[in-house]
């Protein structure tokens, strides 16, 4: 490690020298020792220092299906954006540091929408929750037990190419010709910024009823 490296001093640190073939410093092998010091003991108070993983990343996919990014979560989370990036695809295991850390930023973001008052925000908002939609990640409200819960069923669905450039091109007040999935996306974009439908058929020549019905079929 470099001498500024800000995890000397930490376990973290020792780690660090023992992948990179060093010997450990001073400082970072008295921090491994603490740590494991402390990890024995609460194994032995039944608290153990790792948790499933699976709490944690769910956590962080229902956070995108609201609307938040992962620069966004790394900012509230005070970590990086790779970092988040790591945490919301882990399996296996998660030190629990991390999982409360996550939680604690969860339990302050999930019943809080994520703003959408310039058109920046309001394209941020629209990407994340198609990123979400993509990967099959679930909002807060879909879970019971969000660390317990099993895996909800999946269902095979055809793929359909959605032109993000159509879909943004048309809510920002083009008219222009769309696939069937990209006018059931612009629908449920559009309607989910309070628009009325009304003002939608004004601006394409859609039947807007049909459109939203078959929207709200592709939600399903």
């Amino acid at each position: 490690m470099t001498p500024n490296d800000p995890r000397h001093g930490t376990s973290a640190g020792y780690d660090a020298h023992r992948r990179n073939g060093e010997k450990a410093c001073d400082p970072c092998r008295d921090a491994a020792c603490r740590y494991e010091k402390g990890a024995r003991f609460d194994r032995l108070r039944g608290r153990p220092r790792t948790l499933p993983a699976v709490g944690t990343a769910r956590r962080l996919q229902a956070l995108v299906a609201m609307g938040y990014t992962l620069g966004e979560i790394a900012a509230e989370c005070d970590t990086s954006r790779d970092m988040v990036q790591k945490w919301i695809h882990r399996d296996g295991i998660v030190r629990r540091d991390t999982a409360d850390y996550v939680q604690r930023v969860f339990a302050r973001l999930c019943m809080t929408p994520p703003p959408e008052t310039t058109g920046k925000e309001k394209w941020r908002r629209s990407y994340a929750r198609t990123v979400a939609r993509k990967n099959g990640w679930l909002p807060p409200l879909a879970w019971d037990d969000i660390d317990r819960d099993p895996e909800p069923p999946t269902h095979d669905v055809p793929d359909v190419d959605i032109d993000e450039a159509v879909v943004h091109r048309v809510l920002a007040g083009e008219r222009l010709p769309a696939n069937t999935a990209e006018r059931a996306e612009i629908v449920r974009r559009w309607l989910d910024t309070g628009r009325p439908l009304v003002s939608l058929e004004q601006l394409t020549g859609w039947n807007g009823q049909r459109e939203k019905d078959r929207a709200m079929r592709t939600a399903s």
